[in-house]
C-alpha cells in the first residue's frame, strides 16, 4: 500500500506533526495495513480515527504523525 515514506531534515532539532486523510474502500483489514505500513518506517502515530462515509461507501481515515530528527 505505502511504498515509503522519506524524510528530509531542513532543520536541525525540528520536530513537527502532520495531519494526513486517507480515504479507502471499505475493506478488512485497510486501517491495520496503513499504521503498520506507517510505524515500520519509524514514524509515531498520535492520533488514528475512522469513519465511514455511507453515501460514498468509503473509510475516512484520519492520522496524527509524529516526526522527530534523525540522531546525528
Amino acid at each position: 500500500m505505502i511504498s515509503h515514506i522519506t524524510a528530509e531534515s531542513l532543520v536541525l532539532d525540528l520536530a513537527c506533526t502532520i495531519g494526513i486523510k486517507l480515504i479507502a474502500r471499505n475493506q478488512v483489514g485497510t486501517l491495520a495495513k496503513v499504521t503498520r505500513d506507517i510505524a515500520e518506517q519509524g514514524f509515531f502515530i498520535s492520533l488514528v480515527k475512522q469513519h465511514f462515509d455511507p453515501v460514498e461507501q468509503n473509510d475516512i481515515i484520519e492520522l496524527l504523525l509524529t516526526l522527530h530528527p534523525k540522531p546525528q
